[in-house]
């Protein structure tokens, strides 16, 4: 037995969260392979859902967007407003409602041989991975070795087929270059778009610090870079977070890396870093009291090193630490493959832009603007008779496979030392399962503030420059009032 209700109505937003409905139809002006479609679909659902069903239908459309759907031909990029019919069918015995809709929808339908735009999120040496309209997956094969994205993130492509297991599809094609925008895109950039400053740290024993500064007001952000890295990895990062908020920032070349000369540059040793980062500090704010207030970052070792000059209370009137993608555990795991990798990596490159299109094309890293001013300063010239084939070109500044022996203790107890500091504490990871047994029982009872940012490879700063400072920002905004009343007094 079932009878029928009727109740008029129309789900008026747009369910595609990147790409707007109104955005999709003037997409159809530049691409002839984007259509508008209705398409009337009949939806069973259970009796339960009586009352709900106008958002379990939302929730079914919305799982089509990106996938390839059969009765339309096409992938749909994005809904408009949902028409549900005036009558809804209840059948009692089944439990069961039965209702019909049209489904306005802009739909791709790709040419074979037509150009495309898609940004790449991922890539190995034969294969790259992206996105085409936010929402449907790319998959290129690039037309020779020497093809690679040809702008920040993005690459042109020429369709060849589409896979479709399923509902699930991912369009196949090859790419295109400009070859002359593809070397000026890979052209370095100065560290002066990004800090207003270098200066030089010296310390009693003779060793010299390059530091890079920016801004003289506001709250200090301490930033400590990984192995292998420099001060400079922060550049897209200090960018955006500047935009926003008044502040400090020093970023060091620690011991070994950039343009810091020691008199021993293989000795990362936990302790010996630790009392380089305090004597650079120190140097740069010299005074006995009245301190700035600091918010401590670092990424992989330097986050390491964040959380041992935390818990000894090296840095003055720290407030909040901030660890990037590095955790006890999956760190001395990983310790046994590091070798490997470092290994496999190009002893050499022959300039500046074979070495930053290497960075992009490997996922190194994954922001070009950030690869263009940091993957030069981890390089230095090589010296004639260095090679055994005399070959001059770039190679890196810091053998780190000469400075394993000190890889342990960076993350031995880290752990529970990160829990036990006092300023606030945020662990930043590009993946969530990442955390070891420690740091998920002391997340689940809300001891820090964990962001897993996907997408993302180990440099986070790097690849999400933006979305890493909006965390600092939200968070000097929630402290604001506390750090105004204990804001130090003016000599």
């Amino acid at each position: 037995m079932g009878r029928f209700f009727t109740k008029k109505d129309t789900m008026n937003a747009d369910l595609s969260t990147n790409l707007s409905f109104k955005e999709a139809r003037q997409l159809m002006k530049e691409y002839s392979s984007l259509i508008a479609v209705k398409e009337k679909r009949h939806f069973v659902l259970n009796w339960s859902a009586t009352g709900d069903q106008y958002d379990v239908i939302w929730k079914i459309v919305e799982k089509s967007i990106g996938n390839y759907n059969r009765r339309v031909r096409g992938i749909p990029i994005a809904i408009g407003k949902i028409q549900i019919d005036s009558k809804i069918f209840i059948v009692e015995e089944g439990r069961k409602i039965h209702i019909d809709a049209v489904i306005p929808q802009i739909i791709f339908r790709p040419k074979k041989g037509e150009a495309y735009r898609c940004e790449v999120t991922s890539s190995d040496k034969k294969f790259y991975n992206g996105f085409l309209f936010n929402k449907i997956a790319v998959g290129l094969v690039p037309k020779n070795e020497n093809t690679h994205p040809d702008k920040a993130g993005q690459a042109k492509f020429y369709f060849t087929n589409i896979q479709v297991k399923g509902n699930i599809c991912q369009i196949r094609g090859k790419m295109m270059v400009d070859e002359k925008a593809h070397a000026v895109e890979h052209s370095p950039i100065g560290w002066e778009e990004f800090f207003t400053a270098k200066v030089l740290v010296e310390t009693e024993n003779g060793d010299r610090f390059n530091v890079y500064r920016k801004g003289d007001k506001g709250p200090v952000f301490y930033l400590l870079h990984g192995g292998g890295y420099t001060g400079l990895t922060w550049c897209c990062f200090v960018e955006e977070l500047t935009k926003q908020v008044e502040c400090q920032v020093v970023a060091p070349d620690l011991r070994g890396h950039g343009e810091t000369k020691t008199t021993d540059d293989y000795n990362l040793s936990v302790d010996q870093q630790l009392q380089d980062i305090k004597n650079i500090y120190d140097s740069i704010f010299p005074q006995k009291d009245n301190f700035p207030h600091c918010i401590l970052i670092g990424h992989s070792m330097g986050g390491a090193l964040a959380v041992h000059a935390s818990e000894r209370e090296l840095i003055p009137n720290t407030f909040a630490l901030a660890v990037i993608d590095v955790v006890e555990g999956t760190a001395v795991a990983a310790l046994k493959q590091m070798r490997t990798v470092l290994m496999h990596r190009p002893k050499q490159f022959p300039d500046e832009s074979s070495a930053i299109d290497w960075a992009c094309r490997t996922g190194a890293c994954r922001n070009l603007r950030q690869a263009r001013v940091s993957m030069p300063s981890q390089l230095r010239k090589i010296q004639s008779g260095e090679t055994k084939r005399n070959h001059l070109g770039l190679t890196w500044k810091i053998d780190l496979a000469l400075t394993e022996p000190h890889w342990p203790t960076w993350f031995e107890g880290l752990s529970q030392k990160f829990l036990k500091c006092k300023p606030t504490k945020m662990l930043i990871l590009a993946h969530v399962d990442r955390l070891d047994k420690d740091l998920t029982v002391a997340q689940m009872q809300g001891k820090f503030h964990q962001v897993v940012l996907p997408n993302c490879g180990h440099a986070v700063h790097e690849d999400a420059p933006h979305e890493v400072a909006n965390l600092f920002v939200s968070l000097l905004n929630r402290y604001k009032v506390i750090l105004q009343k204990s804001r130090p007094n003016k000599a």
